[in-house]
């Protein structure tokens, strides 16, 4: 049984014992060595998460991440919004892209209600430049042309890994609806 240092030395070349296997069994080794390590390393940032502090009252409210990416690398989200397209969970992007999530609430919520993130990264670049993450803090308002008065968050696509978004509508003090994980994979 290999510790995840020794993964990751067979993926970098410094184990010459472990560079054989990978030699032997080739690309496949590999990726099931990285998920072996993407796993071990998910299990040790679970702790950086921060809890919902909200009792959850879910009532027939549901909200859905939507997200959209810039195609160019811009100094502002703002100034890209002609330039975004959207995005689906999963799928990968380059590095130093904005993204722009929207919450889309719906069911039986009404106004009133705040829209609270979760951003969480994962990966060594992340572990590396302490940036791992998982607080939850309310959404800001992007008070520019088309986004004008909704809830959104803005990210950049910093690190390399798979890192996810989640949402929650937070209403007379309840969470009345929380998202699925809405998956960032970098490349």
């Amino acid at each position: 049984k290999m510790d995840i240092k020794q993964l990751k030395d067979l993926l970098s070349g410094k184990n010459t014992k472990l560079q054989i296997l990978y030699t032997m069994f080739g690309d496949d080794l590999k990726s099931r060595i990285q998920k072996n390590i993407d796993s071990h390393m998910s299990i040790e940032e679970d702790k950086y998460l921060q809890p919902l502090q909200w009792k959850k009252e879910f009532n027939g409210g549901e909200v859905r991440i939507s997200g959209y990416c810039s195609q160019y690398n811009l100094e502002k989200v703002t100034d890209a919004r002609l330039h975004l397209y959207k995005i689906e969970s999963r799928e990968e992007l380059d590095k130093k892209r904005h993204l722009l999530f929207k919450a889309n609430v719906g069911g039986n919520i009404t106004k009133p209600y705040d829209i609270y993130w979760q951003i969480k990264n994962n990966g060594t670049e992340a572990i590396e430049k302490d940036c791992i993450r998982g607080e939850i803090e309310k959404g800001k308002r992007v008070d520019e042309g088309t986004f004008r008065k909704r809830d959104y968050w803005i990210e950049q696509t910093s690190y390399t890994g798979k890192h996810w978004v989640k949402c929650y509508v937070i209403q007379n003090g309840c969470c009345v609806a929380e998202s699925e994980k809405f998956w960032v994979v970098v490349k």
